[in-house]
């Protein structure tokens, strides 16, 4: 994978490093406390829609929106014009659902218990905001992730139809999370929701760039006082991870948040055909105190439910971060074969972590 040069200097957090040569870009990260990752503000984001060149919502007095009463509990959501976004367009306007229906399912199992056990949900990859607004609806705070200015302005508009734009509860950044922080090039193609910072990832023909910042998770977190010992400890319920193929890097980015303790459960789609990251990747989370709870179809549906069990005992007994690869086995090369979602639920059972490596940084 490479990424292409980047020219656009009209950036938010201009001190970030340009990636104009990617393998050089640790080298100049800036100091991550004198760096403040700011958080979308609702009422500029939506006075500047209809000047936004690159809204598709532009030309309308009013976004389409739509009451979803098929989730408990329901709530609204702004949408992108049919013409720009059919996929979710047919799925959320058309039939009152989101088009991963099985994912929504295990958001409810794991956030619509009782009043004390609400918590933070992280939203990585957070689109026009389905899972950040349903987990609201909940009752959850939520802070999300994406890095096209129009989804902010589209999740911001949702927030002011279901009176949460005054309240707090939901905080949004329009910045990347990868490795370190820098400027890259994101790749857009015919849906909004595949873009990706792997080019190639994408058809050809519908292919145009987006220069956006990027930043590490572990660098927000601090700054948001999640891994701070001096204050009341934040409990994250559900940390969502969906940026086509980009996990690995955004996992590299949080090494403090992972190891915290204070997130319970990681609901990740793994679409990523290298071997040696899903092997490093799966390792550092399982002996970070999680194991694989489910598999599940793109949708979200049960997916090789009978995977589950040996591909935990492959990782207590002999997988390792860094390890030979042909010694790895059968189970976690699927994996490398596959896109599905990867549901992890944080453990209190001691991992073997003998000649194991914690991180992922290099």
């Amino acid at each position: 994978y490479y990424y292409s040069p980047v020219v656009t200097t009209n950036l938010p957090n201009s001190n970030l490093p340009r990636n104009t040569n990617a393998a050089d870009s640790k080298k100049s990260l800036p100091s991550t406390t004198t760096t403040t990752i700011q958080p979308i503000h609702c009422v500029p984001q939506l006075a500047n829609r209809r000047n936004d060149p690159a809204d598709p919502n532009k030309s309308l007095q009013v976004s389409p929106s739509k009451y979803v009463n098929q989730t408990h509990p329901p709530f609204h959501i702004s949408l992108h014009d049919a013409h720009f976004d059919r996929m979710r367009w047919i799925h959320i306007m058309n039939h009152g659902n989101y088009y991963e229906t099985g994912i929504t399912d295990q958001f409810h199992t794991i956030l619509g218990d009782s009043e004390e056990s609400k918590g933070l949900v992280i939203d990585v990859g957070m689109n026009i905001g389905w899972f950040t607004l349903y987990s609201r609806a909940m009752g959850h705070e939520v802070v999300g992730f994406d890095p096209n200015p129009i989804m902010h302005t589209r999740v911001c508009e949702s927030l002011l139809l279901n009176q949460w734009s005054e309240d707090k509860s939901v905080q949004t950044f329009a910045y990347g999370l990868g490795s370190s922080s820098a400027v890259l090039n994101m790749t857009l193609g015919k849906n909004p929701g595949g873009s990706s910072f792997f080019q190639d990832r994408l058809a050809k023909k519908f292919q145009r760039t987006l220069a956006v910042p990027v930043v590490k998770l572990d660098h927000v977190a601090e700054q948001q006082g999640w891994l701070s010992t001096n204050s009341k400890q934040v409990r994250i319920k559900l940390w969502k991870l969906d940026v086509e193929g980009y996990e690995y890097q955004v996992l590299k980015g949080s090494p403090k948040l992972l190891h915290s303790g204070i997130v319970e459960n990681i609901l990740m789609e793994n679409s990523n055909s290298n071997l040696r990251e899903v092997v490093d990747m799966y390792a550092t989370i399982y002996h970070a105190g999680y194991e694989l709870h489910m598999i599940s179809s793109v949708p979200g549906q049960p997916y090789h439910e009978e995977l589950v069990t040996p591909l935990n005992k492959d990782l207590e007994e002999f997988i390792r971060k860094d390890m030979d690869l042909e010694k790895v086995g059968t189970h976690i090369p699927f994996l490398a074969k596959v896109t599905c979602n990867l549901w992890w639920k944080q453990t209190n059972k001691k991992k073997n972590t003998n000649n194991h490596n914690n991180g992922m940084n290099s």
